[in-house]
């Protein structure tokens, strides 16, 4: 079991290793073993923290950090403290066979309920911060309200949740109750379009921020306008290779999980580049950021699920810690 994103068509520069794909999410009458019933939290105990391909990640106002990773025939989510302890967790079982471990996005509202795009079963989710199932949305399909395979989501201060809708190609955005507000369309690499779009962020300002995996990473006003597009396949600061998730500072710079490059790019609101950031890992393994959320006190949380495990980054690039 391996990460799992779709095929995309982008170049791969020589010598870095790209992610595989398997859009058909897994073959047909694999067997998946009985998990606890669908949002049964297990009891909060604290524990050291351990994970199997970590993909989702979110951090919340108390600087406590939510992680997805893979649990049998299921997704696990999380809940563990600034110092690596886990201080709760509960499953979500897949409802359709996967030979690798599907990405999940996850997002913090202003109540502190966590929502996951629950990517093997193209739909979203509501939980509270102890494990409880609030709501469930979506299904397969391409009608306004369905998903294949959303990869991430986020939500802004009014509550609204974005949804990178990734094989189809959009975002998605809704009320908190389900209510479609907008949807930003249209397949292809330039302004205004998407190609497979696995994350997405909403700053302060309203303005939105996403990634897709052929390479860009695109600036959207809070109705959707195109404000800026940072095409620049590469390997160079400032250039993508396959991005699989963004996140933003309480200053407004961008952290992009640059994943085939093997980094994480710090830039400004404009795109300018800052930093670029790496991480050690075990002999055998490699640093292929996943997913990247930032804590209110400027820890930096990076999700690498080929070396199974969260990377802790400080404010200005140090790696304080590695959980595995």
């Amino acid at each position: 079991m391996g990460p799992w994103y779709p095929q995309v068509t982008a170049p791969v520069c020589a010598g870095l290793i790209v992610i595989g794909a398997l859009a058909s999410g897994g073959s047909a009458g694999a067997a998946v073993p009985t998990r606890p019933a669908y949002g049964h939290p297990q009891r909060a105990v604290r524990t050291a923290v351990h994970f199997t391909l970590p993909s989702g990640l979110a951090v919340d106002a108390r600087g406590e950090v939510y992680v997805a990773d893979v649990t049998g025939g299921g997704t696990r989510i999380q809940r563990v403290s600034a110092n690596g302890q886990q201080l709760a967790s509960w499953n979500i079982p897949w409802h359709r066979p996967a030979q690798n471990a599907p990405p999940v996005g996850l997002a913090i509202d202003p109540d502190g309920n966590v929502w996951v795009s629950d990517t093997n079963n193209d739909r979203i989710e509501e939980y509270s911060a102890t494990g409880k199932s609030l709501q469930q949305r979506g299904g397969t399909g391409t009608r306004i309200g369905q998903f294949r395979t959303p990869m991430s989501l986020t939500v802004d201060a009014q509550r609204n949740v974005y949804v990178a809708d990734t094989l189809n190609n959009r975002i998605q955005k809704f009320r908190k109750d389900g209510y479609p507000l907008a949807v930003w369309p249209a397949h292809g690499t330039g302004r205004g379009l998407f190609d497979f779009p696995s994350g997405v962020v909403v700053g302060r300002t309203g303005n939105v921020y996403v990634v897709d995996l052929s390479g860009p990473v695109k600036k959207l006003s809070p109705v959707g306008r195109t404000l800026a597009v940072w095409h620049r396949l590469g390997s160079l600061p400032g250039q993508f290779n396959t991005p699989t998730g963004v996140a933003l500072d309480r200053h407004g710079n961008v952290y992009v999980a640059d994943s085939n490059n093997h980094r994480v790019q710090k830039l400004t609101s404009h795109g300018q580049p800052l930093a670029v950031w790496s991480a050690p890992t075990r002999p055998g393994q490699y640093f292929l950021p996943e997913q990247i959320a930032v804590a209110p006190d400027g820890r930096v949380y990076v999700t690498n699920g080929a070396a199974n495990s969260v990377v802790v980054f400080s404010a200005t690039g140090k790696v304080l810690a590695v959980w595995h």
